[in-house]
């Protein structure tokens, strides 16, 4: 998965964390970025994921210090 914010968050303090409906939680390959300044937080999967409802759950900081989290449900069909 990939996620976009509107400044680029310190990547050491990021984390990200995938929970399906039954509130266990994906374990997540590494998280990765790219160099361009408007590059996406990348969290891969690494499997395909079950129908069902999902969470992804995120919290991250700017350099200014400011702390950010927030959440996107989604479901697989």
């Amino acid at each position: 998965m990939k996620l976009w914010f509107s400044q680029r968050p310190e990547l050491a303090v990021t984390r990200v964390t995938l929970t399906g409906g039954t509130g266990a939680e994906r374990v997540l390959a590494p998280l990765a970025r790219g160099a361009a300044g408007d590059a996406p937080v990348e969290a891969p999967v690494g499997i395909a994921l079950a129908k069902g409802a999902y969470t992804i759950a995120w919290r991250t900081m700017a350099k200014d210090g400011h702390v950010l989290n927030g959440t996107v449900p989604f479901t697989v069909r």
